[in-house]
């Protein structure tokens, strides 16, 4: 039916830097609100780093049930990759610790999993949705990390840039150590024949003499 535009049909996406791309496996979610990679890392835990766009809040019941179903695909794709650490991040379109049953769902999925809500830097603005005409605003945006993923800075609301949402750009760093793809080519080089200047009587003489 084509591509879903306008409120509330947001995206997810995730962009990997070229150097990191033989690091990176996609993620299946079975979920068009999540997309998830695994970040390879050789010697330390890997990171499942997932993108939500969670389902606006109206407070009807189909839009619990719809919020219910992808804390549940999160909680599957935890569930296949134990042993790795999760940086889930996007829009979750509730504001932390107001007691709603979605924000009660999150709770559930960061304790059942030793995740935690990522707070916000003490230089940061405290928002990241909103409507200037109706004087709205509101911290709709997270980061949910693994404990090991944190940083004492927390999150940051960005504010420069072009931006026509009406939500802001959350920005947070998380450091870990992998093979990039030029120390995975020298390690992993293997050299490659060419045919057309080899000399293919001697092959061929020399593999029927050892086939005999």
């Amino acid at each position: 039916s084509g591509v879903l535009t306008g409120r509330p049909f947001g995206g997810t996406a995730i962009i990997v830097r070229k150097s990191l791309a033989s690091c990176c496996s996609r993620v299946t979610t079975n979920n068009p609100r999540i997309t998830a990679v695994c970040l390879n890392t050789n010697h330390t835990p890997n990171y499942v780093i997932c993108s939500l766009y969670m389902p606006w809040n109206d407070r009807s019941i189909d839009q619990i049930a719809e919020y219910e179903s992808s804390v549940g695909c999160l909680q599957g794709i935890l569930d296949r990759h134990l042993g790795c650490l999760f940086v889930l991040g996007g829009d979750l379109n509730i504001s932390k610790d107001t007691g709603s049953s979605t924000c009660r769902m999150v709770n559930d999925l960061c304790n059942k999993n030793n995740l935690k809500w990522l707070n916000l830097a003490a230089d940061s603005i405290d928002y990241t949705y909103h409507n200037d005409v109706n004087y709205q605003f509101s911290l709709l945006d997270h980061f949910i990390c693994s404990h090991p993923c944190f940083m004492d800075r927390g999150a940051t609301v960005l504010l420069d840039g072009d931006n026509p949402s009406d939500h802001l750009a959350l920005y947070s760093e998380f450091n870990c150590t992998v093979q990039s793809d030029s120390a995975q080519s020298k390690s992993n080089f293997c050299w490659k024949l060419n045919w057309d200047k080899a000399d293919t009587a001697l092959y061929e003489s020399t593999l029927c003499d050892l086939l005999s």
